[in-house]
């Protein structure tokens, strides 16, 4: 079944602007579309996917999942796009969004971060990471990067991080 989230105007959002993630065991996300939508002014992290906690996730699969053209802006705690890869990750696509990091009340963690279970036994497969915008106006510098891609699992295979805009960026 395909999950379409888009066209939606998320606004003073008390976590995350959208999070799409499975707490269970042996479950598959999948063909889940995350496009043309605005997020403004979220506590932590504008849109979260893959798995959500590391022990409680064990045999995962997270595939097929485009998060792109979407605006995401304000002074975030945590990331503009965060994804967690779970035990098995595949075809996973974050195009042509806008990072807007205004303000400094909080201290934003990182821009998109791609990171992975510290369990995950296979590379994940297949993700992109490309034509993103990150900005900061009159904003903190991020906690641990612009960028961040890190495995304590078993890493990635054909990971593509291609022509994203990042003024005064640091990966």
């Amino acid at each position: 079944a395909r999950f379409w989230i888009t066209h939606n105007i998320i606004d003073f959002v008390n976590d995350n602007g959208i999070t799409i993630v499975s707490t269970q065991e042996a479950t598959t996300t999948e063909e889940v579309f995350v496009t043309d939508n605005i997020i403004r002014n979220m506590v932590l992290t504008g849109i979260y996917f893959g798995s959500d906690g590391q022990a409680l996730t064990t045999n995962m699969t997270t595939r097929k999942i485009v998060v792109a053209r979407n605006i995401i802006s304000g002074d975030w705690g945590g990331s503009c796009i965060q994804f967690t890869g779970s035990t098995t990750s595949q075809d996973i696509q974050i195009n042509d969004n806008m990072c807007i990091l205004e303000g400094m009340t909080r201290t934003p963690q990182v821009g998109i971060s791609i990171t992975r279970q510290d369990i995950s036994v296979t590379a994940a497969e297949n993700v992109t990471v490309a034509r993103n915008t990150l900005v900061r106006r009159n904003a903190a510098t991020y906690a641990v990067a612009d960028m961040n891609i890190s495995s304590a699992g078993a890493g990635f295979t054909d990971l593509h991080i291609l022509d994203n805009m990042m003024p005064d960026a640091t990966i």
